[in-house]
């Protein structure tokens, strides 16, 4: 009997299709190429993780949570992750990421999101139309796009003291209340 694996996946980073050239589930982990400008994704598998068997005939559920992760000033400056400029230092471009998400959310209503760094929300807000904003407004009334966390950045990017983490989260959610009126539900 073969191994079945169930394969929840979320393209919304922008990928219109993935091809897997063989049914091996080590190997489609281990280097999937998706239709993303080129971007690999590889991860680096243990010589005991390869080695690992899957019960015969078992059934794996992978539980995918679809979030944002972008730092805000790790390698680049906050506008060279936001309009994707110096591609030779990381090939980022949270603009289009965060429209691409919107547009995936907006097309699918049973797709959700978690958005996690205000800073890059509030940049890429700032530039919607009023259609945008109220579809946006939208997702989050339905449950499909939750503001989670809220800081401005993540705690580890931006705030070396405890007093730097209370106004990070401070000033996320205060923005997060002013336009949308809602409070984060998650936070760490």
């Amino acid at each position: 009997m073969h191994t079945k694996i169930t394969f929840a996946v979320a393209a919304l980073i922008g990928a219109t299709s993935c091809q897997f050239a063989t049914p091996d589930p080590l190997t489609i982990a281990k280097h999937t190429k998706c239709d993303d400008n080129g971007q690999y994704h590889v991860h680096n598998f243990t010589e005991a993780a390869e080695k690992r068997n899957f019960k015969s005939g078992g059934v794996i559920n992978v539980h995918v949570t679809p979030h944002s992760h972008d730092d805000v000033g790790w390698l680049k400056t906050v506008d060279q992750y936001f309009d994707g400029s110096e591609r030779n230092i990381q090939w980022t471009n949270v603009e289009v990421e965060i429209t691409n998400v919107m547009w995936s959310l907006i097309d699918n209503p049973e797709r959700k999101f978690s958005e996690v760094e205000m800073k890059f929300f509030n940049m890429w807000w700032n530039n919607q139309n009023d259609d945008m904003k109220d579809r946006v407004k939208g997702l989050i009334k339905s449950g499909q796009l939750e503001l989670i966390n809220g800081g401005w950045s993540m705690h580890d990017e931006a705030c070396p003291t405890y007093d730097d983490m209370i106004n990070n989260m401070l000033i996320g959610h205060e923005w997060i209340e002013q336009e949308f009126g809602v409070k984060p539900r998650i936070g760490w």
